[in-house]
C-alpha cells in the first residue's frame, strides 16, 4: 500500500522533471533566436597554398588564390591583411581555415565585429617545424559576413 508521503516524492520529482524540461526547451529557444538573428550577409572563399622548403627562404606570392609562397622549415613568416565593413550596420566576422595547410597557421583573430566604416588588420603567421616535411600544402580560407 502506498503511502501520502510516497505520492508526495513522487510529485514533486515529476514536478522538478517537468520544471527541467522547460527551462531546457526555454534555452534552446533563447539560444537559435539568437543564432537566427544573424544573417549571413556575404562569403568570402580563397584557396590557400603554402610551400614548405628545405632551404631558408621566406616570401609571400600574390594571385587570385591566397598564396603564403614558400616558407624554409624551421621559419616563420607573417602577412597582413585588412577586413573591412563599408555599410551602415555592424558585421559579425567569423573567418575558418580547412586543410592540410592549417597545421602551419596562426590568426590573430578569427571572431569578432566591426562597425560600420572600421577596417580590421589581421595577421596570418606562418610557423613550419624543423621536421616538416617539404612539399605543397593547401586550404581554404573563408570569411563569414552577418548581418543582424
Amino acid at each position: 500500500m502506498k503511502t501520502k508521503h510516497h505520492k508526495s516524492n513522487w510529485m514533486k520529482t515529476a514536478l522538478a522533471i517537468a520544471l527541467l524540461l522547460v527551462i531546457v526547451v526555454w534555452g534552446f529557444y533563447i539560444g537559435y533566436t539568437y543564432v537566427q538573428s544573424y544573417k549571413v550577409y556575404k562569403v568570402i572563399s580563397q584557396p590557400m597554398k603554402l610551400e614548405v622548403t628545405e632551404n631558408s627562404y621566406v616570401g609571400f606570392a600574390v594571385g587570385k588564390e591566397f598564396n603564403l609562397g614558400k616558407v624554409g622549415s624551421g621559419q616563420q613568416s607573417q602577412k597582413d591583411f585588412s577586413v573591412g565593413n563599408p555599410y551602415t550596420k555592424p558585421l559579425k566576422i567569423v573567418i575558418t581555415i580547412e586543410g592540410d595547410i592549417t597545421q602551419f597557421l596562426e590568426w590573430s583573430a578569427i571572431n569578432f565585429t566591426l562597425n560600420p566604416n572600421e577596417t580590421k588588420k589581421l595577421s596570418i603567421t606562418v610557423n613550419t617545424p624543423e621536421n616538416a616535411t617539404s612539399g605543397n600544402y593547401t586550404g581554404n580560407l573563408t570569411i563569414y559576413y552577418y548581418r543582424w
